[in-house]
């Protein structure tokens, strides 16, 4: 650095030190003389950046202040400056083996959109989670709890922030009932048919006559659940319905008293 370059410096220095006496000044730099003449009203400021070398840098920038009634800044500056990057989300709710599974991920701070992974363990078998919206969705197949490692990122081009989090991930079965609480009424020597239906548990499902017995010419299809055939006689049949999943090694048993009445003969 030339002689005549060094007291150039110096003085700039000087008038940097000089004016940050009545500017906000942060760790990189000073507001200088923002709200001298703004009369308490918001306004466009210059900054000047100070490095540490013998040289001094003048950087254009531009920040929002409040400026007071005696034309002081208030508070300290932070012009661009996000806030921390978390995840808000701190459980996922249980799904269920065989139906549809939607969990949304939620983050604050930082600078969207966010871009989201696993980062560590398996989401459960037919689970996904999408990158960009933070949604886990899917019908999940397999019982258990899965420990995952979820971890968020924004968008900021000057320093990215990022953020973890673990979450469990649990898959059960929901409780298996018989959906099905009664039966069409069926007619002597015409064609009866009629489905049972159940949820829950894991399927399939394998159904029999728990107690009691269908009407005469009528029978149950243990793997559909369909009750089928030309009745022959009048009158009204009452009996169990079972229904038992394919767990193991225990197994879901619902029951339900079921009947069908006939109609009067022909």
């Amino acid at each position: 650095m030339t002689p005549r370059s060094k007291r150039k410096a110096a003085s700039t220095r000087q008038e940097i030190l000089r004016r940050s006496r009545s500017s906000s000044c942060g760790p990189f730099g000073c507001l200088v003389d923002c709200c001298a003449s703004s009369g308490g009203v918001m306004r466009r400021c210059s900054v000047a950046t100070r490095v540490p070398s013998t040289a001094v840098v003048m950087v254009l920038a531009l920040s929002i202040v409040s400026c007071g009634p005696a034309g002081q800044t208030e508070g300290p500056w932070q012009s661009g400056m996000p806030q921390p990057l978390t995840i808000k989300t701190l459980s996922l709710p249980t799904a269920h083996a065989g139906s549809p599974y939607s969990a949304q991920l939620t983050a604050s701070g930082g600078a969207k959109p966010y871009s989201w992974a696993v980062v560590g363990g398996d989401l459960p078998a037919g689970l996904v989670l999408n990158q960009q919206t933070g949604a886990i969705t899917g019908m999940p197949a397999k019982l258990g709890t899965m420990t995952i490692t979820v971890r968020v990122a924004d968008s900021s081009l000057l320093q990215q922030q990022k953020s973890l989090a673990v979450l469990d991930v649990s898959v059960e079965n929901l409780v298996l009932t018989i959906l099905t609480e009664s039966l069409p009424g069926g007619s002597p020597g015409v064609p009866y048919r009629a489905r049972l239906a159940a949820a829950g548990g894991t399927p399939p499902y394998t159904w029999s006559v728990e107690e009691g017995s269908l009407p005469p010419d009528l029978s149950l299809d243990p793997f559909t659940g369909e009750i089928a055939g030309t009745p022959t006689l009048e009158g009204t049949s009452t009996f169990t319905i079972k229904v038992t999943d394919s767990s193991s090694p225990a197994a879901s048993v619902a029951m339900r008293m079921q009947g069908i009445p006939s109609s009067v003969a022909r």
